[in-house]
């Protein structure tokens, strides 16, 4: 039987967590639709700027009423950012959030523009959508109740937890006994005041600022923002990221279960792309193959480093359908990760009998 003592895990978790929230009718009818999030980014892109569902969006940029000296300046800039993004709607429902912003974000052509011209807007919308998690979800009793039982679970089975995600469902600040989790791609703001707290630092001579969390086009781009992120948080007086993973180079992290992470590939770089530099397929294992063919490659190289260093024993990845695990022995297939590594099935995984249930899931007696 295999001992987990890391765990990383992604947006997976999270879907799990919403829908046990559902499927235990934690909370009203009415209150699930703030579950999804695509939809809910996707209403207040299309919501009127006049509507009363998008107020408490202007009270973010210091809009409480119409005697504010800069309000037309303001609402002409909201109106405008709608008008961008709105025909991107049926992309953003079709393919989720990270996956449309990664694909726009830093590619060249004219059709990029309106997503890139309106970036912090988006920003915005997916940390705004957590704070409505926050004031309407979280502080029910019955789901912090849940939570908080779920973060003990964890706390008691691994030692190092480790999250892709922005949410703070498991160490949200209204918990009484918040897990600690070390967020390596940053976190949401808690309790969102205004849009200047999505300001996390400045650089290049203040002309540009980095976020609290990590919207990012491919892997490469992600390292990069990660090492001036890196340098530049010892003067940030409250750290938003915990880097320990990549920049740590004497922590032992033993045996790494990976849940709910896909290593999607990127969406910048395109078939056209390989077709025409076909060394970054012939190449398992190197730095430029993992940055190329998973958007969070970087993630993938940083496992091969720890391994080759033996600070990772082995590595177990959690899989959901058989085409996850098709694309995992597909990415992974001849390099040095996949002679440390174990595909298991979701149900398969040994988490301890309390948090299996926790999470719903079905108990299993196989073993890989």
């Amino acid at each position: 039987m295999p001992t987990y003592e890391t765990i990383l895990f992604g947006n997976g978790l999270t879907t799990s967590l919403f829908n046990r929230i559902r499927q235990q009718k934690l909370i009203r009818k009415s209150d699930e639709k703030l579950l999804k999030l695509n939809e809910r980014v996707c209403s207040m892109i299309g919501a009127p700027v006049d509507s009363p569902n998008y107020r408490e969006v202007l009270k973010l940029f210091g809009v409480f009423g119409r005697d504010i000296p800069n309000y037309q300046q303001i609402i002409d800039e909201q109106k405008a950012a709608k008008r961008a993004l709105i025909p991107f709607i049926p992309e953003i429902q079709k393919y989720g959030m990270e996956y449309f912003v990664g694909k726009h974000l830093f590619a060249d052509k004219e059709h990029n523009r309106p997503v890139k011209d309106n970036f912090t807007f988006l920003y915005l919308f997916y940390n705004f959508w957590y704070r409505e998690i926050e004031d309407s979800i979280i502080t029910k009793p019955a789901v912090k109740d849940y939570l908080e039982e779920v973060g003990y679970e964890f706390s008691t089975q691994f030692k190092n937890i480790l999250s892709l995600n922005f949410d703070l469902l498991l160490d949200n600040v209204y918990m009484s006994r918040p897990l600690t989790v070390q967020h390596i791609h940053g976190r949401f703001v808690e309790k969102l005041g205004n849009y200047g707290d999505l300001q996390y630092f400045p650089f290049d001579d203040g002309k540009q600022f980095e976020y609290p969390y990590l919207f990012g086009s491919n892997a490469f781009e992600k390292q990069s923002r990660l090492m001036r992120i890196h340098t530049n948080e010892c003067d940030v007086p409250s750290r938003l990221y915990d880097l320990d993973f990549f920049f740590d180079e004497e922590k032992n992290w033993k045996n790494l279960l990976i849940y709910g992470v896909s290593f999607s590939p990127t969406a910048i770089f395109t078939d056209e792309f390989f077709a025409a530099f076909p060394k970054y397929l012939e190449t398992p294992g190197d730095m430029k193959y993992y940055f190329t063919n998973s958007l969070d490659g970087h993630i993938l190289y940083r496992i091969q480093e720890l391994i080759e260093r033996g600070k990772i024993n082995h590595v177990y990845i959690a899989y959901y359908s058989e085409r996850d695990r098709s694309l995992y022995e597909r990415l992974l297939d001849k390099t040095l990760i996949y002679e440390h590594l174990s595909l298991i099935q979701c149900n398969d995984i040994r988490f301890f009998p309390n948090l299996k249930n926790l999470l719903g899931l079905s108990n299993s007696n196989n073993d890989e």
